[in-house]
This record gives structure tokens, C-alpha cells and sequence, in this order.
């Protein structure tokens, strides 16, 4: 594999739940190169190539495993995006979050809202891994700006300043009228549990969901979700619920 590219993991903030507010952050020119990919190869069926791997550092592996995304090329297909870890030479993909069970260790809140986020950051957006995105208020995710990288420009809205929903970022008026809460996480019977509200795009033209869900982990990455709550995304003020954001 080649090209590698260091992704860090920035740990300030004003609380917990904030410094967390995603846990993985990935370096603008990575993820837009994975998208390039992902459009050039759609138009021009791109031959096949070498593997390219973009490491991250994760607050939750243990040591000696390496976890990285890796993008494949094939004939006459788009590109496919896969997390993987590997010890030892050992190569694991993550289709699910069980996938990573045997390389972590949960051992603080912060581990496991670092661990949870991977199902809903946006650097996962294009493998099996990812599933919706974490609702969030516009103004708390100002608020931690170099915390969340260039990858979340939330405040570039162009001529409309209050508009909201974009990959769950949501205007403050529009969270609030939305009755939406912040991340909550807990330490629970030897591990943590994580109440949260995300956000699932539909498919083509549909309006998708949104979800009120607590998820448990345990020390060894044992993950489960319980949703609470699920309806239509709201109408909201200003509002459009999409799976990209506006840039």
C-alpha cells in the first residue's frame, strides 16, 4: 500500500462530549482525494492500481495495531473505501464495529465516544463502517473549530447564513425547535453507554430518518444500539436535511 497519510486525533475542548464531538479527524486533501477517486472512476472506469492507505491515529487501539482506510481500485468500477486494523502483520476489515473487537481497549468516556463516532464521522462516509451522522448544534461545533478540522467548514454557508441540516449540523434555532439533546455518555456495569440523536439520509428522493439511540461498549469494543425513538426528519427552520454539506 502506498501513499500513506497521517490522520491525528485532537483530544482539547470545552467538555467531554465537545472534545469528542467527532473523534475521528482526517485531513481535507485525504478525504478529497477519496472522493476524486470515487468520481473519477465512476466516469472513466479507471484501471486497477495499487491499494492506498491512509493511517489514522484512534485514542482506543492497542498498542502495536495499526488502523487505517484503505481505497482499492478496480476494472471498470468505482474505487471501494474499507477500514482496517491490522497486529502483527495481521490485516482485519471493519464491516461493523464488532470488526475491531481483539485490537481496542475501552477504558474512558472519551475512548468511547471516540469509538462509537466512527460509525458517523464523515471520514467513514464511503465504507460499510458508516451509518448516519450525529446531530449537532451549528453554534457547539463553532465553538470547537480547530477541534474539527477544515473537513467541517459548518459556518460557509454563503447567502444563507442560518441554513442547517447538512450531515446533521443543525442551525441553533432549528436544534432547539427540533427538541434535540447533546450527546450524553456514562460508565455503565464495567463499560459505557452513549445516548445520542443521528441522523440517516434516505435513499434517492427519500427524506431518511431521524433516531434517538443509546449504544453500549465494552472494554474489549463490544458495541450495541438500542433506538429509542425514530421518525421523518423534522421541519425545521431554514433547514434541509442532506447527506453532504454545503462547502
Amino acid at each position: 500500500m502506498k501513499g500513506a497519510t497521517i490522520v491525528s486525533l485532537l483530544s482539547h475542548g470545552r467538555s467531554l462530549v465537545e472534545r469528542s464531538r467527532l473523534a475521528v479527524i482526517v485531513a481535507l486533501p485525504c478525504l478529497a482525494a477519496v472522493v476524486s477517486w470515487l468520481g473519477m472512476a465512476g466516469r472513466t472506469g479507471s484501471p486497477p492500481g495499487p491499494d492506498i492507505a491512509s493511517m489514522l491515529s484512534l485514542p482506543f487501539t492497542k498498542a502495536g495495531v495499526r488502523a487505517c482506510l484503505v481505497v482499492s481500485f478496480h476494472k471498470n468500477m468505482p474505487p471501494s473505501t474499507m477500514l482496517q486494523w491490522s497486529y502483527a502483520g495481521r490485516k482485519h476489515d471493519v464491516l461493523d464495529l464488532n470488526g475491531f473487537r481483539g485490537g481496542v481497549e475501552i477504558r474512558s468516556p472519551h475512548a468511547a465516544l471516540s469509538y462509537v463516532r466512527l460509525l458517523t464521522a464523515p471520514v467513514t462516509a464511503f465504507t460499510a463502517l458508516h451509518q448516519g451522522y450525529e446531530i449537532v448544534s451549528r453554534p457547539a461545533a463553532e465553538r470547537n473549530r480547530a477541534m474539527l478540522g477544515d473537513m467541517h467548514v459548518f459556518w460557509q454557508f454563503g447567502n444563507m447564513p442560518h441554513a442547517s441540516g447538512g450531515e446533521g449540523v443543525l442551525s441553533a434555532q432549528a436544534y432547539r425547535r427540533g427538541g434535540f439533546t447533546p450527546t450524553s455518555v456514562k460508565s455503565l456495569n464495567g463499560g459505557f453507554e452513549i445516548t445520542r440523536w443521528l441522523y440517516f439520509p434516505g435513499s434517492g428522493s427519500g427524506p431518511g430518518a431521524v433516531a434517538h439511540v443509546r449504544e453500549s461498549v465494552t472494554a474489549d469494543g463490544t458495541y450495541r444500539r438500542v433506538t429509542l425513538t425514530s421518525s421523518d426528519p423534522p421541519h425545521l427552520p431554514d433547514t434541509y436535511w442532506s447527506r453532504m454539506m454545503m462547502r
